[in-house]
């Protein structure tokens, strides 16, 4: 099995004390049995935080938050307390992966950083070359494909390939994408984000830029200097989410979400008061967390893209 991943997925640093969006706020913290066993046996002051901060439910142990929703061992400067006592090796499996996702195939799983991490996104907009995918492990053992799998590859590496071709510009290559892939043009309308306001709320912030965006829609939304860090995003979309495919086959509607996803956080970033590369990130973040993090709000939207698909192959 191997483990693919960008190249600099290793360089990935938690802003720590100064990230403004600590992801130790505001999640239900899920502990992983092997690291109950071990919180358990902890000696000393920090043990006894442990134990009481543990809480076993039918859906397992998760750690208690206070009333503000913060960790219990988030401490006021921003760090984490089983960090400063036991070291980074203490933390549970849901720690220490954050913010990274995996999608599991049948002989590699592909690793990389979800954009609701302040410092994964900024990660993401600042890199300058084309994203690079390498192998991180290899334990040298392989399985035999299934040719649905391997198609899959094939057509995520295509589309991958026609996302970072710099000679024409981004917006072009976004055309040519849904050409490949046999899918309508799908912008960002007044309907569009009527039907993001019905999702799920999980940040307040969320639907208020929406619905100042909804002001906005006639203006442009991919600037000439915003191109490398919007296909940077747009191709961390599809890496993903077009593996999902695997699962529901909803090839087509995931590439229209992908689309339609950098779309809506480049118009996002045009109407947050920030500039620039900091802006996109934020609005990355604002729409992962919002989105990526909730599995019933993608599948509204890929419920919603089968429905524009249908109207269109209909006519």
């Amino acid at each position: 099995m191997r483990l693919i991943g960008p190249e600099d997925l290793r360089d990935f640093r938690c802003l720590a004390g100064s990230c403004r969006h600590t992801c130790c706020r505001g999640w239900e913290i899920d502990v992983d049995e092997e690291s109950v066993r071990r919180y358990r046996s902890v000696g000393g002051a920090i043990g006894k935080r442990l134990r009481e901060n543990l809480v076993t439910g039918a859906d397992g142990t998760h750690f208690r938050l206070d009333a503000e929703e913060r960790c219990p061992f988030l401490n006021r400067e921003g760090l984490c307390d089983l960090i400063l006592e036991l070291g980074e090796d203490s933390l549970c499996q849901i720690c220490r992966d954050h913010p990274r996702f995996r999608n599991c195939f049948t002989d590699h799983v592909e690793i990389g950083l979800g954009l609701v991490c302040e410092a994964a996104a900024l990660q993401t907009v600042n890199r300058e070359e084309p994203l690079r995918m390498t192998i991180l492990e290899d334990d040298r053992e392989r399985e035999e494909v299934p040719e649905e799998e391997k198609a899959l590859t094939g057509s995520c590496q295509a589309l991958l390939a026609l996302a970072q071709n710099r000679t024409l510009p981004l917006a072009r290559r976004m055309e040519i994408i849904r050409e490949a892939a046999g899918v309508p043009a799908c912008p960002v309308t007044r309907e569009t984000l009527e039907r993001f306001l019905k999702l799920e709320v999980l940040d307040p912030a969320w639907p208020e830029w929406l619905r100042t965006l909804a002001g906005h829609l006639e203006e442009a939304w991919l600037p000439e200097a915003m191109e490398k860090p919007a296909e940077q995003l747009l191709c961390y979309l599809l890496c993903r989410h077009l593996p999902g495919t695997l699962e529901d086959g909803a090839y087509a509607e995931r590439v229209l979400f992908c689309l339609l996803s950098l779309e809506l956080i480049c118009r996002v970033a045009t109407v947050l008061p920030l500039e620039g590369k900091a802006a996109l990130a934020e609005a990355a973040r604002l729409f992962s967390g919002e989105i990526e993090y909730s599995d019933e709000n993608i599948g509204c939207i890929l419920d919603a893209l089968s429905e524009t698909l249908e109207d269109s192959f209909g006519e």
